[in-house]
């Protein structure tokens, strides 16, 4: 019979900062074993890590339990509520311990368990895909700022704002978001741009609204041991401009309400969601404990109802290095780049005063935001892409068998179509996908995205090709599970 074990430990204090905590900042830990086999997945409360950082982490736990560092994951609850792994946000001296100390709580309060499975679509979708295509423009990304009209995300506002900027062209950035302030009757009113605009204006439904979960308890005597949660959206709901606090966003308050509700630990694992946000309306630590608390609760009502098993195995973990790719339309000289952004912006202002159609104009945009972020990957990501397009890069992709189930995590923040194309064509919703494993590699829009444009292909520094790694990496990984 398998054994599982859940552990925490705090990593408040690796974060230099002065702001205050509104709600603890975790390292949450899950241990599996059967037979002398034994597998340790870490999730930290974060919304980036480097690689290097995630390599420091794994050492860690590798010594303190004594087992393969190919047996050991890290990953992110891609909580926007904190700092990124950049510019000396953390010490990773103390981020690596107390992952460590929160596998080893994890490892030491193992127990035989039965597990039940949970996989559904909730009747009301708690996610939402946030790029739309618009007419010949392409696509648009609206991350937050939604209005809430009947539990779906209106955009209409941020569309007009969208539309405005491109006919003024300037600012030659893209507003993907809107910051909601004041009462909320005025709220939402902004100006209407020369192209009328539909209203309301909703955002899609999820290409990937699959939630999941696997819970453990003592066969003799049912008391529970913890669980597994499994939801794909952007955890950025509490990041409130200008705030004096940080905290876990709603992955820290869907853990609290599953241990509220079933006992025991609780991870909170996010699946894919390069694409995908929960409604997101005026940001606050109320809306994440609203959205987390939702999840937990749909989650764990469906556990009530699954059927427990025994299972005595396999445990089987395994590490697969793979190599991707940096796009190439990266430019190689930081003065190229810049050069070239200065030309871009007066482009679109002359454009949008002669004349030049809206679609040509977003296209300006697109290229002006990618240049912006390899700028922020060649100055502050450590990685310099700016300097080596084309490049490769390696990343460890780590799979976990746990009897019939199985949880793969992928690099960064992959599309939801990823997670639908894998489930399909493996093990179905007993497969979990989730995303940023071993660290951010950034977005992993899908080959057909990049023409289409916008935020997640403007900020991808992997390129179209890609995809096809991704998918036969994943493929791999699940094929030495057994798969």
């Amino acid at each position: 019979m398998i054994q599982a074990g859940f552990g925490k430990a705090s990593i408040w204090n690796s974060i230099r900062t002065e702001r205050r905590a509104a709600t603890p900042l975790e390292a949450a830990a899950f241990c599996v074993s059967s037979g002398k086999t034994t597998a340790v997945m870490v999730f930290t409360d974060m919304v980036n890590m480097r690689y290097s950082t995630s390599e420091n982490i794994r050492k860690a736990v590798s010594r303190s339990l004594k087992i393969p560092k190919s047996a050991c994951a890290v990953f992110l609850t891609h909580n926007h509520a904190v700092p990124g792994d950049t510019a000396g946000n953390f010490n990773v001296a103390l981020l690596s311990g107390a992952c460590a100390r929160a596998a080893r709580l994890a490892f030491a309060g193992k127990k035989p368990a039965e597990i039940a499975f949970v996989g559904f679509e909730p009747e009301k979708p708690l996610n939402f895909t946030r790029r739309i295509r618009y007419k010949d423009l392409g696509v648009l990304t609206f991350y937050n700022g939604h209005k809430d009209i009947g539990g779906k995300p209106d955009i209409s506002h941020t569309l007009k704002i969208e539309l405005m900027s491109f006919c003024k062209g300037t600012p030659p950035v893209q507003q993907h978001g809107f910051d909601v302030s004041g009462p909320l009757k005025s709220a939402y009113r902004v100006p209407e741009p020369p192209v009328k605009v539909k209203s309301p204006y909703f955002l899609g439904k999820p290409v990937d609204g699959l939630m999941q979960g696997i819970f453990f308890r003592e066969p003799g005597s049912k008391k529970p041991i913890g669980s597994l949660l499994r939801f794909a959206a952007h955890a950025a709901a509490s990041n409130v401009k200008g705030a004096d606090f940080y905290s876990g966003d709603f992955p820290y308050f869907a853990r609290r309400e599953a241990e509220r509700l079933f006992g025991g630990g609780s991870v909170f694992m996010t699946g894919p969601s390069g694409n995908l946000v929960p409604l997101l309306s005026r940001k606050s630590l109320k809306l994440a404990e609203k959205i987390g608390k939702q999840a937990a609760r749909l989650i764990v009502k469906k556990a009530d109802s699954a059927r427990w098993e025994k299972i005595d195995g396999p445990v089987k973990p395994v590490s697969l290095k793979t190599i991707f790719r940096f796009r190439d339309d990266f430019p190689s000289k930081v003065s190229d780049r810049n050069r070239e952004m200065r030309e871009i912006a007066g482009k679109a202002l002359t454009g949008a005063k002669t004349g030049m159609p809206l679609k040509d104009i977003k296209k300006l945009t697109d290229r002006y935001e990618m240049l912006g972020y390899s700028k922020t990957y060649f100055d502050k990501g450590g990685m310099a892409v700016t300097k080596n397009p084309g490049g490769k890069i390696r990343w460890d992709i780590f799979a976990l068998r746990i009897g019939k189930y199985a949880i793969l995590g992928l690099p960064g923040e992959p599309f939801g179509e990823y997670s639908v194309i894998l489930r399909s064509s493996t093990i179905g919703r007993r497969l979990i996908t989730v995303e940023l494993c071993n660290g951010h590699l950034s977005y992993f829009p899908m080959k057909k995205d990049y023409p289409l444009g916008s935020y997640e292909v403007n900020a991808a520094r992997c390129g179209p090709s890609n995809e096809k790694v991704l998918i036969n990496s994943g493929l791999k990984a699940l094929k030495k599970l057994g798969f």
